[in-house]
């Protein structure tokens, strides 16, 4: 793999597990819809397409705001780059992995959140088909990014209960419904909706319509 897709895989990969969560902490609701999109880390990486990117530009010229929180992204990654622990963890990782092989398709999709839109997501993932099976849970990876993952996943009736410690899950609806237990709490999912799990809650999913469940799931593992 050349060192350039290292560096963006690395760069977008400690971006999104440390600095998310800290830029939607203090702006208004259309600036955070953005953040969720996944747009602003695109746009910084120079991952948006050259229209999107030029849309991007648009809505920044007219919000200080957004202007802002570009600025602090960028900082953060400038500092980041920096990060002599970073570069010793990269260095352990990359004997680790075959860089060679890509097993997934590697489509760059946005990360998903409650603001994703539905129609969008459809016309992302087209192409991407689940292959005829009878077992209850079929998974389709089709980006895999180090430590963060999306997967096409179709479900017949049910996912077991199951606790994650270092695993963070969240998924997306795209057809069906289903209600899923977390711990003492029962949410019903529709197609559209998001769902995100927290660590250390026992959860599981049952599958409510006649037809399967098919979604797409994230995954990001912490350290």
């Amino acid at each position: 793999m050349h060192t350039y897709r290292k560096n963006r895989i690395k760069t977008f990969v400690s971006v999104f597990l440390h600095f998310r969560q800290i830029l939607v902490a203090e702006n208004s609701p259309n600036i955070n819809k953005l953040i969720h999109s996944g747009a602003v880390e695109e746009y910084c990486l120079d991952l948006l397409p050259a229209t999107e990117a030029k849309q991007f530009e648009n809505e920044m010229e007219g919000s200080v705001e957004l202007q802002n929180v570009v600025s602090e992204f960028r900082r953060r990654l400038s500092a980041q780059k920096k990060s002599k622990d970073l570069e010793a963890v990269w260095k352990k990782l990359e004997k680790k992995i075959p860089f060679d092989v890509a097993p997934v398709s590697q489509l760059i999709v946005p990360v998903l959140s409650r603001f994703t839109d539905l129609n969008q997501i459809r016309k992302d993932i087209e192409g991407i088909t689940i292959p005829d099976s009878e077992e209850n849970i079929v998974m389709v990876p089709f980006r895999r990014v180090l430590d963060f993952e999306q997967l096409l996943v179709r479900v017949l009736k049910f996912v077991p209960e199951e606790t994650h410690s270092d695993l963070l899950e969240s998924f997306f609806i795209l057809e069906g419904s289903c209600t899923c237990r977390i711990g003492d709490k029962r949410v019903d999912m529709e197609v559209g909706h998001f769902l995100e799990i927290p660590l250390h809650v026992p959860h599981s999913v049952a599958v409510t319509s006649e037809k399967p469940v098919l979604a797409i799931l994230q995954r990001a593992t912490i350290y």
